[in-house]
This record gives structure tokens, C-alpha cells and sequence, in this order.
């Protein structure tokens, strides 16, 4: 390989630091969504013994059964290394994330270095995939890595092999198979690598016209190890998820999954280059046949920009090669929605992936306007000065939304705001005042909530939760049994409808909901401590004292919740063990006076009732 030149090492530079100062500030964001599940309460799994369970399992999954149906054990095997490196700072797994995405945007200005042929269509795209505000999902939300990494592997991948060609091409070949492995071992979407790779091939290396005879054939070997990698993973991932349950039915009948994955496709289309209205939870609204004018409108669309990538393929080969980029990644999203799956697919982060095609091509469209060399910038001021506004507005809106991902209390807000009608929002945003203690709010949400999915369990209970702690205690056992019936072996609700039968005074049914969740998961603090509060209030001493034991190994081992542990311990030790108690109050009030937001009512009531409690045993 030739050494960089001082202005390829300039262009690197400048396309690392955008990318790391566009996502600088993540590094003060907390976990969100679905960093909780898979990282905050799985903590437990997160062990050396733990790591062949965690890795051969399903994503989403206790390491037990499968849940989700996605298998992507080096995203797993990532979360392990941050937790030993940070244990459970939110700031060093955003620090990885930063990091993949300055390498994908470097690899990005390799690429397009390559396709472009031009100093000044690398930069530019390199520069806009580092601040695509579309990447926000991606690289803010820790568990968006799956794309990152999955998409800095195929880069690789596709860079190495077509590095083959010089010198040494054994070891790029097998550098960009070890490439392939990890990448698709980050997310399934990585599938699709094959076909890149021969698209490369055809357009940019114009195999079409120069394979003939013996040529196919050594095009078809150079090829054939990475078909041999797709089916052994096929095998493999098949065989770890065995265990999963039957997928639930279709979302819609096959003519309107069909149409409404025409009309996602082409929004698609649509925020890849132009990333706005800010949608954070896409709600899709089903299309029927016959289709109204907007999926026309649609259709229509979708049908030129198809037309025009087949037109560029043939009389603009590297404009082509990004175009058909696009489409290629973008197809198992796609499919996916289209096959009986239980809901549309749709995100912006999965236009990681494919916006890499999408930059390349404004990559190409700026090279002919703008100019090949840099040098060249100044004698064609007003595209520069173009492009110069196009990367500032999208530095501005990336930066504008990452900050939907902040904190949870934030990203709850945010996805109502952008998808009101959404159930699945309300839900979450309801979950999450019932654990600020806005009971009232949480109960106008979820029935909001309640009204667009009514047979969705987790909504019922919630809703129930809600109207017996507010005092509608028969409407509130009404909606918790329904749930029960719906989802009889769901901890969570069996612990809800505990709580509503603990508030209607019936402590040994609750104790009997509590003893069931902890059957089906027994490593849940809160549950496991709750437990020992109702068997102290029925008088069950010594098996409420067992219990909380129980409850303290258990948070030992995993530091799921500290404070709900002190505070009930504090309560079941009060009368047989008071020296116990004044240490389990004590905890709790400097826990309490340690969080961000101590000074609010809520966290001040909480100390309060805490000292009266620990004056008390004094």
C-alpha cells in the first residue's frame, strides 16, 4: 500500500473530528429503552461464567430462551467489554458507539475514494455521513451500535477485498472474510455483503465486460467463501434459536403488506437525503387496496428514483454504484416487512447502512460540480458554498437530535410528541411517570394507550396499577385480571397485578402473584424484596427475613436496585432486628441525597419519611 499522502491524512483528520464532535455530548446521556433491558438488568449475565449463555443466545433473551429472533453475539460480546471497562457508566459504552462511528465515517471516505476517483467528492461524503442526522438513532442510543458495527465491518469487508488485487491479496482476501464473519455476527442486515461486493465488482471493477470464460469462473470462487460463511451462519444461528417461540401472526394480509412496504420504502427514500419531519417511533399507518393518492404519490416516486439508479448504473457507473448501494441494504428491512412478521419494520437506524450508498453519491454529484481536486474548490465558489450550508444545517439538526436521547423521562416525551397516537409511547411514557410518581399523568396516557391496543397486557395492568392507587379499585382489578388472563406468565404482570391486589388489601393473593413471577424469572430484586414486605405484613417473620437474604445476594450479584432494597429492608427489620434497620435507613437516606435530583419534592419526601424512620428506631 502507498503511504497517505498530507492531504489524505488532512481529509481523515477532518472527517474523525466532525464525526466525534457531532456526537461529542452522548457521552453525558444515560441509558435509554432498550439499553435497559439489555445492559442495566442483565447485568447478572455479564460474567466470564456467564459469556458462552450470553453469547449463544438469543439478543433480546436471558440467555435462556429465544425472544426476539435476532442473534448478534458480537454486539453482546461489546456490551461484556464495557461493562468490565465502566461497569454501569453510561459515558464509556456512548464512548464506543463515538468511536465506530468516527471509524464508519472514515471508512466511508475510503470508499468513496475509491468510487469517486476525487479528493473533494471523498471529503464530502465522508464529512455528511459523519453528521447524516438520520445516524442520530444509530450512534446516540447505545443499543443502535448493532448497525454501527455491523456497517464498519462490511466497509472493511468491501475496502479488503478490493484490495485483493495488489499485492499481498491473500491476506486482504482473508481479512475481508474475518470482516464478513464479524459484521454479520452484528446484525442480520449484514447479509447483504455478497451482493455489494459483486456490485462492486460489476460497476466499479467492470467485471461485466472484462469476465469471460475462465474469467466468471475465478469471479465465482473469489466469491463463492463468502456464500460458504452465510450458510454456516444460517446453520449456526438456527441452531441457537431453536428455542424460540412461534412467531405471533401477521401484522396485515399479504396485498397490504405489500403496499404499505412500497409507501415505507420510499420514505425511506426520503430521509436519507432529506432528514426531516423527527420521527423517533414510526406508528405505520396500514395501506389497503385500492391505495389512496398519497401512496400513488408514493409509488410514483419510488418508481423514478429506481428508473434513474438503473439509468446511472449505465451511464454514470460510480453515481449508479452509490444508488444501487442504497437499495441493496436497504432490501432485508424491506423483505423483512413484507414476509409474515408480526410488524412493519421500521427506524432510522437502519439507514446506516444504506445511506453509506447515499453519500457516495452526493460524493459524486459534488466532485462534478464542485471540482476533483481541492484545489479546485475556489475556482467554482458557489457549489462549494452550497454543500458548505447543506453539511451546517445537517451539523445543526444531528446536534438538535441527539438530544432526544438524553435521558428516558426526554426520549418518552419526545416519541409521544412525534407519534401521538402510537400506543406502544404512551405506554412507555406511562411506565415511566408511575415511577416518578405522577400517577395521575401515567393514568390519562395509558388510557390513551388502553384505547389503540386494547388486548395489549402490559397496557392493561398498568392502566389497572394506575385506577386502584387513585382509588377506582374495581375498574383497576378489571383491567389487571385481563391482562392476567392475556399474559399469565409475564413477570411484569404479575408484579403490577400484585401491586393492585397488595392496594385492595388482599396480601395473599399478592403474595401468590410475586411467588408465581419469581418462578417464571427469579432473579428480580424488586420483586424478590417486595415479596418479603407482604410476607412481613401477614406476619411470616422468619420467611419474610429469608426472603430479603434472598433479595440482598441477589442485588449484590447484580445492583439492580439499591435503594428499593435498603428502603424494604428498613421496613421488614424494624421490629426483630432494629440494628439492622437503622443501617438499611441510613444507606437509603445517603443513596437518596446522592441522586441528581435530591433537591426535588419527591426524592425531599422520600428523605424526610426516611429520618422519621430511622428517629424512630432511635
Amino acid at each position: 500500500m502507498t503511504r497517505l499522502s498530507q492531504r489524505d491524512r488532512g481529509m481523515l483528520l477532518a472527517v474523525a473530528v466532525t464525526a466525534a464532535l457531532a456526537y461529542g455530548a452522548t457521552l453525558t446521556y444515560d441509558f435509554v429503552w432498550d439499553d435497559i433491558v439489555l445492559i442495566r438488568d442483565r447485568l447478572r449475565l455479564y460474567t466470564v461464567a456467564n459469556l458462552p449463555r450470553l453469547l449463544l443466545s438469543d439478543f433480546f433473551s436471558d440467555g435462556a430462551r429465544g425472544e426476539s429472533s435476532f442473534f448478534r453475539p458480537l454486539i453482546a460480546l461489546s456490551f461484556f467489554l464495557d461493562v468490565k471497562l465502566w461497569g454501569l457508566t453510561p459515558a464509556g459504552f456512548h464512548l464506543t458507539n463515538v468511536l465506530a462511528h468516527v471509524l464508519v465515517s472514515l471508512g466511508v471516505l475510503r470508499l468513496a475514494a475509491r468510487v469517486t476517483g476525487s479528493e473533494v467528492g471523498a471529503l464530502s461524503a465522508g464529512l455528511l455521513f459523519a453528521i447524516h442526522p438520520a445516524h442520530s438513532e444509530s450512534v446516540a442510543f447505545i443499543s443502535g451500535r448493532t448497525d454501527v458495527f455491523a456497517t464498519l465491518f462490511v466497509l472493511i469487508a468491501v475496502l479488503a477485498h478490493a484490495n485483493a488485487g495488489q499485492t499481498a491479496p491473500r491476506g486482504w482476501r482473508a481479512t475481508s472474510l474475518v470482516a464478513y464473519v464479524l459484521a454479520i455476527l452484528s446484525k442480520e442486515v449484514a447479509v447483504v455483503l455478497p451482493v455489494l461486493l459483486v456490485l462492486y465488482d460489476v460497476v466499479i471493477g467492470g467485471e461485466l465486460t472484462r469476465c469471460a470464460g475462465r474469467r466468471w469462473r475465478r469471479a465465482a470462487l473469489r466469491h463463492a467463501p463468502y456464500v460458504l460463511v452465510l450458510i454456516a451462519y444460517a446453520g449456526l444461528r438456527r441452531a441457537v434459536l431453536a428455542a424460540a417461540p412461534e412467531s405471533a401472526l401477521p401484522w396485515a394480509d399479504t396485498m397490504t403488506r405489500v403496499l404499505t412496504t412500497v409507501k415505507m420504502a420510499a420514505w425511506y427514500a426520503w430521509i436519507g437525503l432529506l432528514p426531516y419531519p423527527t420521527i423517533l417511533y414510526y406508528d405505520v399507518p396500514l395501506d389497503h387496496a385500492p391505495p389512496g393518492p398519497v401512496w400513488w404519490i408514493a409509488f410514483l416516486g419510488l418508481a423514478v428514483l429506481v428508473i434513474l439508479t438503473i439509468w446511472l448504473l449505465r451511464r454514470a457507473p460510480a453515481a449508479g454504484f452509490g444508488a444501487a448501494w442504497f437499495w441493496i441494504a436497504l432490501a432485508p428491512m424491506l423483505g423483512g416487512s413484507v414476509l409474515a412478521v408480526p410488524k412493519p419494520l421500521m427506524a432510522d437506524r437502519f439507514l446506516y447502512l444504506p445511506t453509506v450508498g447515499s453519500t457516495v453519491l452526493v460524493g459524486v454529484i459534488v466532485a462534478r460540480f464542485v471540482g476533483v481536486d481541492l484545489r479546485q474548490i475556489r475556482l467554482r465558489p458557489r457549489p462549494a458554498v452550497g454543500v458548505a450550508v447543506v453539511v451546517v444545517a445537517y451539523t445543526v439538526l444531528t446536534l438538535w437530535r441527539n438530544e432526544d436521547w438524553h435521558d428516558p423521562i426526554r426520549l418518552t416525551r419526545r416519541i409521544v410528541e412525534t407519534s401521538p397516537e402510537a400506543p406502544i409511547p404512551r405506554l412507555n411514557l406511562g411506565l415511566t411517570q408511575i415511577v416518578q410518581g405522577e400517577i395521575r399523568a401515567a393514568r390519562a396516557n395509558l388510557e390513551i394507550a388502553v384505547r389503540r391496543a386494547p388486548d395489549h397486557p402490559l397496557v392493561l395492568v398498568a392502566l389497572g396499577f394506575t385506577e386502584t392507587f387513585l382509588g377506582d379499585r374495581e375498574p383497576g382489578l378489571r383491567h389487571a385480571q385481563r391482562a392476567y388472563a392475556l399474559a399469565p406468565d409475564r413477570p411484569i404482570v404479575l408484579n403490577y397485578l400484585a401491586e393492585v391486589y397488595g392496594r385492595r388489601g388482599e396480601l395473599d393473593r399478592a403474595a401468590a402473584m410475586l411467588e408465581r413471577s419469581l418462578r417464571v424469572d427469579p432473579e428480580q430484586v424488586a420483586p424478590t424484596m417486595t415479596l418479603a414486605l407482604v410476607q412481613h405484613m401477614l406476619d411470616r417473620g422468619e420467611a419474610a427475613l429469608a426472603t430479603a437474604d434472598r433479595g440482598h445476594a441477589l442485588n449484590e450479584r447484580t445492583r439492580q436496585d439499591d435503594l428499593i432494597v435498603e428502603k424494604l429492608t428498613g421496613e421488614i427489620c424494624r421490629a426483630r432486628c432494629p440494628a439492622r434497620a437503622r443501617v438499611a435507613w441510613e444507606r437509603y437516606i445517603g443513596a437518596l441525597r446522592a441522586l441528581p435530583d435530591a433537591s426535588s419534592p419527591r426524592i425531599a419526601g422520600e428523605i424526610t419519611y426516611a429520618e422519621r424512620q430511622l428517629a424512630g428506631l432511635r
